[in-house]
C-alpha cells in the first residue's frame, strides 16, 4: 500500500486531534476493522462519505471529566475536504463568539451550545452546536467529531511528542487546573519538544502577557500545533509498527463521540487512494483580519462578535474557503472611503475605540489612526478631503459623532442640519490634510464632544 494513502488520515489526525482512518501496510496485515470496535461512540449516519465532493465536518474540543466547564467547547474547527481536488480546508471559530442560541439561552458565546445540548438530552451537543456553526457559515455539515484533553494528550504522547517553535515568551497565570484552581505556566521563545500536557498548555492558555492573551493568539498555536502533529507523523510514517498504530486509535477511541460511521472512515480511507498530495488551507476568523472584534457585555464580560453584526463576510469566506487568495474583507475594503482618524483630545485611547466603532459600520477603509497635532479639540471635524465619499457615509459620521462637516462641496448640505460651512482657515487646513494623507478620502479630527455621545465610545 503506497503511502500517499496515508495523506488524508493524516491531515485530518493533525486538524482534528483525531484520526479517522489509517492506512497500513499490506505487510504489516492489520484493517481497519482491527482497530476500531464497537467502542466507538456513533449516532445516525447521513450521506455516505464517498458520494460526495465536498464533505464537511465539525471539530470541537471539550474538557471532559474532571475539568471545570467539562462540556464547554474550547477549540471549535469547520473543516471541509474536496475530494476531486485533494484539498482539506479549515476555519477555526472563537469560542467566545456572541451568538443568539435560541429563546431559552438568549444570546451566549458559542462554546457554550454544546454543554446546553448536553443539559437538554445526553448526547446530543455537538447535533446543538452543529445547528449554530451551520447557521453563522451557512454550511451544511455533514459530520462531527469531539475530542476530550485526555483524548488530545494521550495522541501527541503515543506520537512521542512534538516540535512547536514558539514565538515569542509569554507567561499564564490563571491557568485551570483539574482540581478546578489555576497555576502558573511559562513558555520561552524558541523551538522546543512538548509532551501531551505541555502542548494541551500550550494550546489551551487564554491569559498570557506579551499578546498570547487572546483567543486569537490561542487559535494561531493550535494550528502550529496542528502542524506539528501532521509533520511529525509525515517524518516517522515508515518507522511505525502495528503496535504504535494500534496504541494510537485505542486512546482515540476512549475520549472521541463521533457520527461518522465506520463505513464512511472506511469510505475516506479508500478516497486517499485517489490522493497524489493534499492541500491543507488554514483560516481564522480575527480581530487582525477583520472578520470579527472584541467588546464586553453589560456585565464586562469577554465577547467577540462579527464585524458589521452580522455574519454576511464570514459566509463569504465559508463558500470561498479552498480558495486561498479569496479575501472578502480586501476586496470590501479596497471599495470603501479611506478614512484617517486623530484623537484631537487628552483621552487615552480614545480613537482606537472609535475606530472600532467606525470598523463595524463596514462602509469604511481604515487609512490611519494616531494622534492630532492639537490635543484640546472641542468639536469633532470630518474633513471631506477627496470629495469623493458617498453623502450618506459622511451623514452616518455627522450623526454617529456629532462631526462638523467641512467640504467644498457648498451646495451637498442643504438637506442636513447642524452642518458648518467652511471657512478660508479651515480650508487652508484642509489643503495641508490632503497633503499629508493623499490617499485619504477623509479625516476624522475627534474633539472633546464626543465623549458625550456614549453610544460611540
Amino acid at each position: 500500500m503506497n503511502k500517499k494513502l496515508l495523506l488524508i488520515p493524516i491531515v485530518l489526525l493533525a486538524t482534528t486531534g483525531v484520526t479517522l482512518a489509517f492506512g497500513l501496510s499490506k505487510e504489516k496485515k492489520i484493517t481497519i476493522d482491527e482497530i476500531y470496535s464497537p467502542k466507538l461512540t456513533t449516532v445516525e449516519n447521513k450521506q455516505p462519505v464517498k458520494n460526495k465532493q465536498i464533505t464537511n465536518i465539525l471539530i470541537a474540543g471539550i474538557g471532559g471529566e474532571n475539568h471545570d466547564g467539562g462540556m464547554l467547547t474550547d477549540t471549535i474547527i469547520f473543516t471541509s475536504i474536496d475530494m476531486q481536488n485533494n484539498k482539506i480546508a479549515t476555519l477555526n471559530i472563537p469560542r467566545d463568539l456572541y451568538i443568539d442560541l435560541g429563546d431559552k439561552y438568549g444570546y451566549n458565546k458559542i462554546n457554550s451550545a454544546n454543554a446546553f445540548g448536553e443539559q437538554e438530552k445526553p448526547g446530543s451537543g455537538m447535533l446543538f452546536l452543529q445547528n449554530e456553526v451551520e447557521k453563522i457559515l451557512n454550511q451544511d455539515i455533514d459530520y462531527y467529531i469531539r475530542i476530550d484533553f485526555d483524548g488530545f494528550k494521550d495522541i501527541i504522547d503515543t506520537l512521542g511528542g512534538i516540535t512547536i517553535n514558539v514565538e515569542r515568551s509569554f507567561v499564564d497565570n490563571q491557568y485551570p487546573t483539574e482540581n478546578f484552581g489555576y497555576k502558573t505556566i511559562y513558555f520561552q521563545a524558541g523551538p522546543q519538544v512538548m509532551n501531551g500536557e505541555r502542548a494541551l498548555e500550550y494550546t489551551r492558555s487564554r491569559h498570557g502577557t506579551n499578546g498570547e492573551g487572546s483567543d486569537f493568539a490561542r487559535s494561531k498555536r493550535q494550528q502550529q500545533v496542528i502542524e506539528a502533529v501532521k509533520d511529525k507523523i509525515l517524518s516517522e510514517i515508515n518507522t511505525y509498527n502495528p503496535t504504535k498504530i494500534i496504541s494510537i486509535f485505542d486512546a482515540l477511541k476512549r475520549h472521541i463521540s463521533t457520527n461518522l460511521s465506520y463505513k464512511d472512515i472506511y469510505n475516506l480511507y479508500k478516497i486517499a487512494d485517489n490522493f497524489d498530495n493534499i492541500k491543507v488551507i488554514n483560516r481564522t476568523l480575527s480581530d487582525t483580519n477583520g472578520y470579527v472584534y472584541t467588546t464586553t457585555t453589560i456585565d464586562g464580560a469577554s465577547i467577540v462578535k462579527p464585524v458589521g453584526n452580522n455574519f454576511n463576510l464570514i459566509q463569504d469566506l465559508a463558500s470561498h474557503i479552498f480558495d486561498e487568495t479569496y479575501d472578502p474583507i480586501k476586496q470590501q475594503l479596497d471599495n470603501l472611503p479611506k478614512i484617517v482618524i486623530l484623537n484631537g483630545t487628552n483621552i487615552t485611547g480614545l480613537a482606537s475605540k472609535i475606530t472600532e466603532d467606525i470598523k463595524n459600520t463596514q462602509e469604511f477603509n481604515i487609512y490611519y489612526v494616531g494622534n492630532y497635532d492639537i490635543r484640546n479639540v472641542e468639536d469633532t471635524i470630518l474633513f471631506d478631503a477627496s470629495g469623493n465619499t458617498p453623502l450618506s457615509s459622511l451623514n452616518l459620521l455627522n450623526q454617529k459623532f456629532n462631526a462638523k462637516i467641512l467640504s467644498r462641496r457648498l451646495n451637498i448640505f442643504n438637506s442636513y442640519d447642524n452642518i458648518e460651512l467652511q471657512t478660508d482657515s479651515n480650508l487652508q487646513k484642509l489643503d495641508q490634510l490632503q497633503q499629508l494623507y493623499s490617499q485619504a478620502d477623509l479625516v476624522l479630527i475627534l474633539g472633546s464632544n464626543i465623549t458625550e455621545n456614549k453610544a460611540s465610545i
